[in-house]
Parts: C-alpha cells; structure tokens; sequence
C-alpha cells in the first residue's frame, strides 16, 4: 500500500493522547467510612470488569477513528499491477483549432474534446501527473502538474488560429526532462498523415472527434495583375476561392472592401470539389497604406471568409539616371517620363551632387566611360540608407574602376570583356524580383541577345543572387543586399551596341521591379502561423528603439523578431497572433509599415483522417491504440490500463462506523 500524501501520517503520534488519558484518572476518589465492606468489595469487583472492558472498548474506538481518520487524509491506495505504476505522468493534447469549433455528435467539438480530457484526468489515480498541451504549447508553467491544477489547465483552452504538425506535438512531449509514459491526443485529426512510428517512449492514445460539417467554401489567394501600384489607376486584383464540399455551390458573392468601403463584387458558381479563379477591378485614389479585404458569407465555418491584404501606393518615387550617353538618356527618359509617379532625373556623372545622389530611391548607372572615387564613395553611402544602385558596365570604363565599386561592396569583380555573341538562357522566376511579374513564360521565349559582356571572376561572391544568366550559366544579372540598399549588375552594356536589353520586352519589368522594391513595403499578405519574413525600409532620422507590431483595434501590441540592416529592417511573423486584420509596424509611434495577417487555410478543407484510417494505423504499431471519443468506453479504457485501487472513502466510512459505534457503547451499554 502507498499514500498519496503520506505527511499526514505523522498525525498517528496523536493516538497516544487518548491512551494518555485512559491510563491516569485525573479525578479524585472521595474517601467514606463503612463498618463492613465485603459485600461492596464483592459488587466493586463484580462492575469492575465489565467497566473495564466498556471502557477498552470505548478506548479502541476512538482510536480507530483517528486512525481511519488520518489514513483518509493520507489517501491510500494500492497499485495491483506493474502497469498501473508506469503512468504517475500523463500528456494529453486537446486540439483547438479553428475546425473543433463545428459541431460533432455531442456538440461543439471544442467543449466535446475538453470534456473528455477532463474525464480522463478524473478517471485516472489521484496521484498522476498531467501534462496538458494544445495548440499554442500552451501549459501552465509547462510542466506536469497535478489533478486539480489539469483541470484548471484544460477548462481555460480556448480556440486558436495555430495547427501544428502532430510530429511537432509529440516532440514537445518527448523533449520534456521526463517524458510522459501515456500520450492521449483528442482531436478531428485533420491531418495529410501521421507519422506515430518514431515514438517509441510514449504509449498513445489516438481520441478522434467525429465532425459533422464537412461542406466549407474559403478565399484561399489574392495577386495583382501587374506589379505595379499607382495612384488613382485601375488595378485588377485576381483571387481564388475552393469549395471543399460534394455540391455545387451557386449564387456565392465576393465583396472587395479597400479602406472600409465597398469597391467591387462579383457573383459567381463553384463546382463541387473545385478551385475557380477569377478577378475584381477598381481604383484608388489615395495613396500611402491601403488595407483591403476579400469578403464571401458562409456558414457555418467563418475562419477562412475573408482574406486580407494590404499595399502601399507612393505618389512619387525618386529616380536618378547618370549617364553621359544622349541616346541612353533618351531611353530611359521615355521608359520613366511616361509614368506620373515617377520623378525622374538624368545627370551627367561630373554634375551628380551628393545630396542629390542620396535623395534617391533607385540610381542607374548607365554605361559611364568614369567611376571617380568621389562618386563610388557616395554610392556606397546611399546604399548604406536605403537607396538602390543598378549599373550597366560600359567598355569605355576601365575594369579597374568597375572592380573598385564592385569591391567596395564585396560583390563578384569582372575580369574581362568578351566580344564574341551572347544569349540568355535562364530567368529565375523562383526569386522574389520576380514575383507577379510573369504569368506564364512561354517554352521557346525569345531572350535579349547581343555581342559584348564582361565576364566575372571564377567563385560568386558571398549573399549574391543570380536573377538572369547567359546560357553559358555566366551571370548577366545579379544582386545583393547592401547594407540598407540593394545593388544590381549587369554584365552588358546598355546600348544597343553591344544588344536589344533595352529594347526588349524583359527590361521594363526589370527596371520597374528594381523600382517598386526599392520601397519595401512588405508582402501582400501573409498567413498567421507560417513564420515568413517581411522587409521594410525604416523611417529617416530614427533612432534605434524595437519597432512593434500593433494590433487590429489598437488593442495590443507586439514585439517581433527583427533584423536590421541599417535603414531597412526584417521581421518576422509574431508566433503567438490570435487575430486576423491588419498590423501596422511602428517606431517611435511613427507609422511605416503594415501588415495583413489571415488564418491559416489548412483546416479550410474538413475532411481528413477517418476513424478506419486511424485504426488501421494502430493495428501497425503496438503502441498506438484508437479509443472512442464515447465518456463510457473513457472510463472503461483508463481502468483496463491503470488498477490503481483508492482506499480513501473506505477509511473515511470505517472512521464514521467507529463514531457510531463508540455512541452506541457510550449511551446503551451503563455503567
């Protein structure tokens, strides 16, 4: 036998007390004188013993009832088997995602799984340990803790936005200092697959929770047409919705929300068991951070209607040509003279100011025949604050001077140029530059081609990226972060001398991407739960306080993870967001990002594991077994597995029987 609280067994010394008091009689004898006192000696002798013996017994009485008495606060309990003894520590994982919110056969999912954990930690020894986990890792002081603290743990889980991968979960069991030797995981398993088979510490017991809803429409993606924002003109926004249902969906409404009004909708029909794209149009005629929203009304799964996303529109970006060459000046004036928020301005290199240098969002170096040093230096520091730099090489420059911009800024040196002929072989549509700007490239594109490069030295250079290569695998361009800026190199020049880049149909949206991201204003959305990171560029003049995250409503704010690169800074998605909407990033109650946060889709889709799935499964692996989510196969399934016998209730009954019976002597048996 064993005691749960065995401290309180030193309470038994307190038995010596009564035994005290019967051994001495503290009251005293009145002495009286009687001529002949045979007779009196004879009853004396005769009402004696039977006292004696009344009182031996009221003695033994009171002393069982502290002893049964002490025992029950001590809660004994005997462990019959060798198994009931291996699970003193328990883990049990209650899921609450988004899709235990739908109903199941015993109502809401959510209030279904937490009644059964609470079951469970009923049901087991009063003496197990319980560690309790849901979705956000959340336990209380995470560690195991005891009956009634669990219990507190799982009445406070509430729903959250986070799925993590069941492998992930069970590592946050096995990782603890000591490992629970029982894993109860309850839930709708609305997993692709799960991978039990590595998890040989832990017996686990697979709970499922049969959801009734099944049918469910969601927005799932949202892109521009284009890449890039003006103010004021007509943008198309495509997006995709999926009916994860087995009936056709009719009559489904998409609203475009921008800035809290209403700007676009469009009725449309989804076929069962399908993904459909389509688009909304509209203007916007203001500039700075647009918040937006993808809108559709269905029931009764909410979590995946809208999806937000958000952009900044710039009424000008700055642009700096330095060019000596009149017909590059020309093409690159009729290129970005044309496009109303872009101010642009072209200057000869002897006639570029400092101040005008470091002013700019993007600076191109347009085949100049010189790099003083005066100028390179400068570049440098613009690249420090934020500004973009992008140079064509020109033959006219010395490798020398090309090299010496190049070095300062640690990238790949040229070593030479070549003459002969030249084609481009690859694009890599993979990398951000990229992003939106190619909707499809057809098999046999026809690429820039041309005569005259220079050829880089052997080894790329650290951080470098390839974005556009000859077919020989040679660089034609490439960047690298710098600092607070980016710096692009081609390898040809950009007169149509030496090819047709500039009259190609690849140089706008390259020389639009080089701009657009010279603003970097984040992504278009991102999904809560997916650690992405996203780049801004940090307001002029700060100092360097944390930037925070604030939340919809102005109701909390956050700290993310963050990076900084002199002006720009990184950060990433904070773990614990609860709430879908839009972040703004600020520094010093200065504004100068936002973000638009959506609930992960992985749960649009409420179909997964069936329970013939799960057993199947189990019928593999010994130490996973599949229970019904039923309270009474509950009961029965954690008493096949722990035989722990209570003796508690039965001390406190033999303590009681003991007060009845000490009554009983004390009132009908007289002295």
């Amino acid at each position: 036998m064993k005691f749960l609280h065995p401290e309180f067994l030193f309470a038994l010394f307190s038995l010596s007390i009564p035994i005290v008091i019967h051994l001495f009689q503290f009251r005293r004898a009145k002495r009286i004188a009687f001529s002949n006192v045979r007779f009196l000696k004879e009853i004396k002798e005769e009402r004696h013993s039977t006292s004696r013996l009344r009182e031996l017994l009221i003695l033994l009485s009171r002393l069982l009832l502290l002893t049964f008495l002490i025992f029950a606060f001590a809660q004994p309990y005997i462990p019959s088997t060798e198994e009931a003894r291996v699970h003193d520590q328990i883990g049990i994982y209650v899921d609450n995602s988004f899709s235990m919110d739908q109903l199941s056969s015993q109502g809401r999912g959510l209030d279904n799984a937490k009644r059964i954990a609470h079951e469970l930690v009923k049901s087991h020894p009063a003496n197990t340990e319980y560690l309790i986990l849901s979705n956000d890792f959340r336990s209380k002081g995470n560690r195991f803790q005891n009956r009634e603290r669990s219990m507190e743990n799982i009445a406070s889980i509430e729903s959250n936005p986070l799925q993590p991968e069941p492998e992930e979960l069970l590592n946050r069991f096995s990782t603890k200092e000591s490992s629970p030797s029982l894993v109860y995981m309850i839930s709708d398993f609305q997993f692709d697959t799960l991978q039990l088979d590595g998890f040989s510490k832990s017996e686990i017991r697979l709970i499922p929770i049969q959801i009734e809803q099944k049918s469910n429409l969601s927005i799932d993606s949202c892109w521009f047409e284009i890449p890039v924002r003006k103010q004021g003109a007509s943008e198309i926004i495509h997006f995709e919705l999926s009916n994860y249902g087995n009936e056709d969906e009719r009559d489904v409404q998409v609203n475009l929300f921008i800035n809290g009004s209403q700007r676009s909708q469009e009725i449309l029909e989804i076929p069962a068991g399908s993904k459909i794209r389509s688009n909304l149009s509209y203007k916007v005629q203001d500039d700075g951070f647009i918040e937006a929203e993808l809108r559709i009304d269905d029931y009764p799964v909410t979590f995946d209607n809208s999806l937000y996303f958000s952009y900044q529109i710039r009424s000008k970006y700055n642009i700096l040509g330095i060019s000596n060459d009149e017909k590059l000046t020309t093409a690159l004036g009729n290129l970005l003279e044309a496009d109303s928020s872009f101010h642009y301005e072209i200057v000869k290199s002897d006639k570029a100011e400092p101040q005008q240098i470091l002013e700019a969002d993007l600076i191109i170096l347009a085949d100049l025949d010189l790099l003083s040093s005066g100028l390179i230096q400068t570049l440098g520091q613009a690249l420090q604050e934020g500004s973009d730099v992008c140079l064509f090489p020109s033959p006219a420059c010395s490798i020398e001077d090309l090299n010496a911009l190049l070095s300062l800024q640690e990238m790949s040196r040229f070593r030479s140029w070549d003459t002969s002929k030249y084609l481009l072989g690859n694009i890599a549509l993979e990398h951000p530059f990229f992003e939106g700007v190619f909707e499809r490239i057809p098999e046999n594109i026809d690429l820039p081609k041309g005569r005259g490069r220079a050829l880089i030295e052997d080894g790329g250079a650290s951080g470098e990226e390839l974005l556009i290569s000859y077919s020989d695998g040679q660089p034609f361009l490439r960047n690298k972060r710098i600092n607070g800026g980016q710096m692009y190199v081609f390898s040809s020049p950009l007169s149509g001398s030496y090819g047709n880049m500039s009259k190609h149909a690849l140089f706008v949206p390259s020389i639009y991407q080089m701009i657009l991201r010279s603003n970097e204003s984040g992504p278009l959305f991102q999904f809560i739960g997916k650690e992405d990171w996203a780049s801004f560029k940090l307001p002029k003049q700060q100092d360097p306080e944390a930037v925070y995250l604030l939340a919809p409503k102005d109701s909390l704010r956050y700290i993310p993870i963050q990076r900084r690169r002199q002006k720009t800074i990184e950060v990433k998605s904070y773990e614990n967001l609860v709430q879908s909407g839009f972040y703004r990033l600020k520094q010093n109650d200065v504004e100068f990002g936002i973000l638009a946060f959506n609930f992960n889709r992985k749960e649009s889709d409420m179909t997964g594991l069936d329970l013939s799935s799960l057993e199947n499964m189990a019928e593999k692996l010994p130490m996973v077994r599949v229970i019904d989510g039923n309270i009474n196969e509950i009961r029965a399934n954690v008493e096949r597995i722990s035989s722990e016998q209570e003796y508690w209730k039965t001390a406190l009954l033999l303590a009681l029987m003991f007060v009845f019976f000490e009554i009983a002597l004390i009132k009908l048996w007289k002295r």
